[in-house]
């Protein structure tokens, strides 16, 4: 793996944990009556941005060239949606950006898992949280009506970009240095 700054996995985390967060809060909005479905159209813009700019971090501080184009994959998927938000897109490119983001996200996670990029307990919660993403995806694809099932779905996979932030962001190595032993005095000859 390259070496990764602190600094830009911190903020990778945050970005993901931004990302997660508000997409859980779009997905809430929308179930709410009045101003909810509004609010959410805006919100759910700024989480596609927000987890698209945290696939391009990950590209960045990832070694695998695999890895780094399915992250930019997942990331152009990310930018579609927001762009589908903003302007609206025919249904080919809207499906084309649905597998885009959840194929590179998938296959990423998984190429990522391998490595040592997010760490291993991370690693694990990015890619149950992009399986949860992909099977939404899919079943939306197949026009399948899922009502609460998508709303939880969307919910875990937000919770799964979160946890994933979190465990990122958290300081690598900050377990206390053990403590050096000490030499004892000795009398001078």
């Amino acid at each position: 793996m390259a070496a990764v700054t602190f600094s830009r996995r911190v903020l990778t985390g945050v970005v993901l944990i931004v990302g997660g967060a508000l997409l859980a809060l779009a997905a809430l909005l929308r179930l709410a009556t009045a101003p909810g479905p509004e609010a959410a159209e805006i919100i759910v813009i700024i989480a596609d941005l927000a987890i698209a700019a945290a696939f391009v971090l990950l590209a960045i501080d990832t070694a695998s060239l695999a890895a780094r184009i399915a992250l930019i994959v997942a990331a152009a998927g990310w930018l579609l949606f927001a762009l589908g938000e903003i302007a609206g897109l025919p249904g080919d490119l809207g499906t084309v950006a649905a597998l885009a983001a959840a194929g590179g996200a998938l296959v990423a996670a998984i190429l990522m898992r391998r490595g040592s990029e997010l760490g291993p307990i991370a690693s694990i919660v990015f890619l149950v949280a992009t399986i949860l993403f992909a099977v939404l995806v899919f079943f939306q694809i197949l026009g399948a009506d899922l009502q609460g099932v998508g709303l939880l779905l969307t919910l875990l996979f937000a919770a799964g970009l979160v946890i994933t932030g979190v465990l990122l962001a958290r300081p690598i190595g900050s377990r206390p240095v053990a403590e050096r032993p000490v030499a004892e005095d000795r009398p001078l000859p």
